[in-house]
């Protein structure tokens, strides 16, 4: 069993259960640090605490501190003073009670991850309770520390001070590495107020630190200690919190193999239960399962604007395909209709009662524009059936009618703006109103549905068909690729900016210069010096898919996004991605990619990315062909299916 430090202060009540509980668990030495008594008053409950420690039965290495140090101070300085002492270790506070699984957890991913410099920590706490995934444990880049491990050279790196957090934050730091969410926010605030000495502790700089480094601390799937400091005493959990689970588990099958790389999911879904101070929702990989494991056929209907195009025509069409495979009676209705498929029909002039007509036990909307269904008629549908809707953009999360919308009133007149917020209040109002699930795609989006209207939603990872795909080598040419549709007058699509950051970065990169193809305009090519810009009409999925695996990158360049199926192909195909950081792009590029996001608007932002992501294309493509997680078509369809299910069933 690793060494095991226990953290003590003046606690002797809370102190004895976790003493009794190691010992009952066949714990025979234990390393002790105790901070000293604050005033006078404290004297006689450190005592006791000091005294119920050498009393415990087990062998104790003492170290106790004469003078307070306070929580930060006390607790840095006795986990500094048990790593000069053993390589590796278990770390307890004085109300964290440890389980049997917690121990074996701990001893067995010390020694798995003890010369994986990208795990910096081993949590024993889950707050969620319960997180299912594919493997006994996942990785976030939050840490929880009620029962914790770590290692020697982890502990020994780290620098309170934070010295590198300056230069992580002048470079967009704090966006690179956890996206366009409040998480980084909280993150910030809390740790600029712990440096500061306002907040007195030590776990946000030992978080961020090593996030900075891009390390990650493994979660396991079931919480596996309990905490009993809560109330009167207690440095920061006087109350406990509404949203923290009572769950307390084990893992009798401990799987080595989960993927190193960070459970966004997981840190959305903790961070809005903690701000609607509610139980968690469950994960995606539970909806899969449960969509996998249940075979009553459904009567689905699907609503879109229309069935034919990119992005979310796209999914849609995806998923409409494998349900019917499945064995469903799925149906999809749209505004415009574009497709010879019998089993998509378009809206009539009175769409509600068409739609109550076809009697669906799911009903299942998507892109509302172009349909003729508003937020107010749709309260109607809701008296008769389940409706679950996916968000693809971000029209319900702001006051704009017309795309691409407006996220940020503050430019707009004083009429405008007015007008701007009516819109939002109507439609957060609309949403409460409903008996309605909400996915989304992105957990910038998620954050965002919990920002305007105080609603939780659920994340359903976007798929492309085939993923992911892997085409016959081939040379990879000398250009960079950008794909949309009217890609030359797409008012959310930079292409002017990418054309200007394309040509001074060739000015800068001599032999390495590149070409710039351009998918989805007016067919026509400049000649800019030794390169060429090549603009091409709008191309089938396949051509793309070739182009893509040929391209140095890809350029994802917009001011507005969700969850773009562009980066998804791109990675399906081996192909590294420069995007803006903005919407969700930020979490779905690799760790590399993220040290190319560039900052929309800018062109010397764009120049910079470029010439990075030309000079290190190798490592780039190596990184993005053996990163994981992107999901298949089939996964989306049945953690859609596990939704219907659960609303239907529960």
């Amino acid at each position: 069993m690793p060494a095991i430090l226990l953290l003590v202060y003046n606690r002797p009540d809370h102190t004895s259960k976790v003493l009794k509980r190691l010992a009952d668990l066949g714990v025979s030495e234990i390393h002790i640090s105790a901070d000293g008594p604050k005033d006078a008053e404290d004297i006689t409950r450190c005592t006791a605490v000091r005294t119920a420690c050498m009393n415990s039965g087990m062998s104790v290495i003492s170290n106790f501190s004469d003078v307070h140090l306070g929580c930060k101070e006390g607790v840095i300085s006795g986990i500094a003073w048990f790593f000069k002492l053993v390589h590796e270790g278990i770390i307890l506070e004085d109300d964290c009670l440890p389980t049997e699984s917690f121990l074996r957890f701990s001893s067995l991913l010390l020694e798995e991850y003890r010369t994986e410099p990208n795990v910096y920590m081993i949590s024993g706490n889950n707050p969620m309770g319960k997180w299912e995934s594919s493997h006994s444990h996942h990785f976030a880049r939050i840490g929880h520390i009620w029962g914790w491990a770590t290692w020697r050279d982890r502990w020994q790196e780290f620098d309170p001070k934070l010295p590198a957090l300056t230069a992580f934050e002048n470079d967009h730091g704090f966006t690179r590495l956890f996206g366009n969410t409040s998480i980084p926010k909280q993150i910030r605030k809390k740790t600029h107020a712990a440096l500061a000495g306002t907040l007195d502790t030590w776990d946000y700089q030992w978080t961020l630190h090593h996030a900075i480094q891009g390390r990650l601390a493994a979660i396991p799937c079931e919480n596996l200690t309990e905490n009993v400091g809560f109330g009167r005493g207690a440095t920061h959990t006087v109350d406990r919190p509404g949203w923290l689970s009572d769950h307390i588990g084990s893992i009798s099958d401990l799987t080595l193999n989960s993927p190193i790389r960070p459970d966004r999911e997981y840190e959305m879904g903790l961070f809005m239960s903690q701000k609607l101070n509610g139980l968690p929702l469950s994960s995606s990989h539970a909806y899969c399962n449960k969509g996998r494991s249940m075979h009553n056929a459904l009567r689905i209907v699907q609503v879109n604007s229309t069935d034919f195009g990119g992005g979310a025509e796209s999914l849609v069409m995806q998923q409409h395909q494998l349900l019917r495979h499945l064995g469903h009676d799925a149906m999809v209705v749209v505004g415009q209709k574009q497709t010879d498929d019998v089993s998509v029909v378009p809206l009539s002039s009175d769409p509600i009662t068409q739609i109550i007509d076809l009697n669906p036990d799911i009903i299942h909307l998507h892109n509302l524009h172009d349909t003729g269904l508003t937020l107010n008629e749709l309260t109607k549908l809701t008296d008769h059936f389940k409706l679950i809707w996916t968000l693809h953009d971000s029209w319900t999360v702001c006051g704009s009618e017309r795309h691409p919308f407006e996220l940020n009133p503050a430019h707009l007149s004083y009429l405008d703006r007015e007008e701007w917020n009516r819109n939002l209040a109507a439609r957060g109002d609309a949403l409460k109103t409903f008996n309605i699930r909400i996915t989304a795609p992105s957990q910038w989006l998620r954050d965002q549905v919990l920002i305007q209207h105080g609603l939780p939603s659920h994340y359903v990872s976007n798929s492309v068909k085939d993923s992911p795909m892997r085409l016959e080598s081939k040379q990879r040419g000398a250009y960079l690729l950008f794909v949309a549709n009217h890609a030359d007058r797409n008012p959310y699509r930079e292409l002017d900016i990418l054309k200007q950051a394309w040509i001074k970065a060739n000015s800068s990169l001599g032999s390495l210069s590149t070409d710039l193809i351009c998918i989805g305009g007016t067919a026509h090519t400049d000649r800019y010096g030794s390169n060429e810009l090549i603009m091409m009409e709008r191309q089938n999925a396949e051509t793309i898919k070739q182009y893509m695996h040929g391209a140095i990158a890809v350029v994802q360049a917009s001011t507005q996004d969700n969850a773009p199926l562009t980066i998804l192909e791109a990675h399906s195909s081996g192909t590294p991605v420069i995007g803006s950081m903005v919407g969700g792009i930020p979490e779905m590029v690799s760790p590399s990619e993220a040290s190319v996001l560039y900052a929309a608007g800018n062109v010397d932002s764009l120049t910079e990315s470029i010439l990075k992501a030309v000079r290190a294309q190798a490592e780039l493509k190596e990184e993005v062909i053996a990163q994981e997680g992107h999901i298949s078509s089939e996964t989306m369809a049945y953690t859609f299916l596990g939704h219907y299910y659960d609303m239907l069933h529960g």
